[in-house]
């Protein structure tokens, strides 16, 4: 947030964000980047289960309009991780590591994942030597 931005404008400017990304999809429901922005306003917005189903759905259909979406893929790895899906979320880190994004969140929620599960607490390392070794 912004400095000097409080949190109900934070959450005004959003929610008018979401609205525009809304109608705009309305009138044309191909551009990919919306449905990954959208993802992330209703995660913000909903917070919870209810906010990660809406950012599934939403990425979803961000990967059907664009199936090697590496964006996509490392925010619905993300969704997965804390739908504690880690199966899921497994499968789309590597895929999504392949294309040698440059796109560090990719290396975040992948080593956030690899934390949080408790049989492979010690894993996150293994992540930043990948990430270190992609040069991104």
């Amino acid at each position: 947030m912004p400095p000097g931005t409080s949190k109900s404008a934070n959450r005004a400017q959003l929610t008018e964000a979401k609205r525009i990304l809304d109608k705009l999809l309305d009138a044309n429901p191909k551009p990919y980047p919306a449905y990954r922005q959208l993802a992330r306003a209703a995660m913000k917005l909903n917070g919870g289960p209810q906010g990660l189903h809406q950012a599934h759905d939403l990425l979803t259909s961000a990967l059907q309009i664009k199936p090697d979406g590496v964006n996509a893929k490392s925010l619905l790895g993300y969704v997965h991780a804390h739908e504690r899906h880690s199966r899921r979320a497994t499968g789309l880190f590597p895929d999504a590591a392949a294309a040698n994004p440059q796109n560090l969140w990719l290396w975040s929620n992948w080593g956030e994942m690899e934390r949080r599960r408790p049989r492979n607490a010690a894993a996150a390392p293994s992540v930043i030597r990948r990430w270190r070794c992609s040069g991104a």
